[in-house]
Order: structure tokens, then sequence, then C-alpha cells
């Protein structure tokens, strides 16, 4: 079915910013060994200008390794939160999909009239329509304000 398409896709791509997460998670640890390396530079000092210009070389790096490591950890946050949201987008992508799967399966014209919703077949096939991608069916949630109430009362009367 072209809705677990979408599902698989957002899952995908949730598993890939948890990844990314992982890594940027991992970054301050790096850091710290740059900020160390960097402090192990500073001791070494000479005479020169050639060694004032290596000291202030070494002290314009200290702020680029700190501010890397506070923005990995934001980074991170963020990954985490996208990951979370694409899942639960992806759970709400398999249930829209179950339930353009039994309206697919029953007469929707006296499903509709018991409803009173004349609309109700092409709710379903833009429904239907959201599952080719990812993108598409996220708009779709997103201007429907989820599974629209309607679809989901059909589907229950008709399960």
């Amino acid at each position: 079915m072209l809705m677990a398409a979408a599902a698989l896709e957002l899952e995908r791509t949730a598993a890939a910013y948890r990844g990314a997460a992982k890594v940027l998670k991992g970054v301050p640890d790096r850091a710290q060994s740059y900020l160390a390396e960097l402090e192990n530079a500073r001791q070494v000092y000479w005479h020169s200008q050639a060694g004032e210009a290596f000291q202030t070389l070494v002290e314009g790096l200290r702020y680029p390794g700190n501010i890397l490591s506070a923005e990995a950890t934001l980074l991170a946050g963020t990954a985490e939160t996208i990951a979370a949201d694409l899942t639960s987008y992806a759970e709400s992508a398999r249930q829209l999909g179950a339930v353009v799967a039994v309206l697919s399966a029953v007469d929707l014209t006296a499903l509709a009239q018991d409803l009173g919703a004349h609309r109700l077949e092409t709710m379903r096939d833009a429904a239907a329509e959201a599952a080719e991608d990812a993108g598409r069916f996220v708009r779709y949630v997103q201007d429907n304000g989820g599974i629209p109430w309607l679809l989901q009362e059909a589907a229950s009367r008709a399960w």
C-alpha cells in the first residue's frame, strides 16, 4: 500500500536524525580534546614575532572550539526533537493507511449516506493521494489538523 511508503520514508528520515543526534552528542567530548590540545600548544612559547603570532593563532582557535561544543549540544537536541516528530508522523501515516484500506474495501455510497457526508469518497481519495510521499503526507496532516474525524468515523463504522 502506498501509505506504507510514506511511513517508511518518515521512519528512515527519523532514523537519520537520531543518528545525527548521536554523532552530535559526541562532539563536546572531541571538542574538549581539541581544547586540551590547544592548551598544550599555548604552553609552547618563544620570544619572537613568530612566537607571538603563534600564541595569537592558538588563542583565536579556542573560541571556535567552545562554540562548536555548545552548538553541537543544541543541534543534537534539535535533531532528537525532529526525529520524534517524524516518528509520530510515521505512526499517523500507518493509521491513515489503515483507514484508507478499510474505506477502499467497502461501498462508500451507503456509508456516506449513513454519515450524511457526500464528500467521503473525495476525502478518501485525497488521503490515499497524500500517501505518495512523506512531504505530501505531512502537508495533508497539517492542513487537516491530523486524520480527519469523518474518515476515522467512517472506517470505524465500516470495520
